[in-house]
């Protein structure tokens, strides 16, 4: 059973932008981690084998 709600353009636009501002955080996110990853990979040699 279909239950057919009746959205305004704007209403949906503004759901698009939410969801768009949600996926470009979760992404940015993302990226620091991938950052933090890369410089402690880099720094492990000097370190040592042990990454806490």
């Amino acid at each position: 059973m279909f239950i057919l709600q009746r959205v305004t353009t704007e209403e949906l636009t503004q759901k698009i932008n939410e969801e768009g501002e949600k996926q470009q955080k979760r992404k940015e996110s993302v990226l620091k981690w991938g950052d933090t990853i890369d410089m402690v990979s880099a720094l492990a040699p000097s370190i040592g084998t042990r990454i806490g």
